[in-house]
């Protein structure tokens, strides 16, 4: 028996991302995969060379409906979309590469769209805290001014 080998990269995927896929394929494996979200990696996170990490929820979810509609169509029996904000609710359902009546689509707003973290190094190790949602821009321009 093969080892799975550790994907940091999936893990953090796992954490964060808010949309994920459930595949059950023809040969009866049954399969996760987490929406690639991040606008960074893991070892650009670790290495401290990123000092904040968005999660673009919207391209994750579009990845997700290429998964099903495009890159296994023909290989799964069935394939559902979950929002984890909304665990129990399935988004999307497929069945044979077919979207199932009664799928839901989501809209996405501005403020919803992304979740920003910034990187903060403790203790030597790296850690995603998020940002603020609410910039005051005014206040930042003047405080980038009298800065100079």
């Amino acid at each position: 028996m093969t080892q799975k080998k550790f994907d940091s990269d999936e893990a953090i995927n796992e954490l964060y991302s808010r949309f994920k896929i459930w595949f059950s394929f023809n040969d009866k494996r049954n399969k996760t995969f987490y929406a690639r979200e991040k606008n960074a990696t893991y070892r650009q996170i670790g290495s401290g060379r990123v000092q904040s990490v968005t999660f673009d929820h919207q391209t994750g979810y579009e990845n997700l409906i290429y998964l099903a509609e495009t890159y296994y169509k023909g290989k799964y029996i069935t394939a559902i979309i979950y929002d984890r904000l909304f665990p129990d609710v399935e988004i999307r359902k497929y069945i044979k590469g077919k979207l199932a009546p009664g799928s839901v689509e989501v809209e996405f707003t501005a403020q919803s769209k992304c979740t920003h973290y910034l990187v903060k190094v403790i203790n030597g190790s790296s850690t995603l805290v998020p940002a603020a949602d609410t910039i005051d821009f005014k206040k930042e321009v003047q405080q980038q001014l009298s800065n100079k």
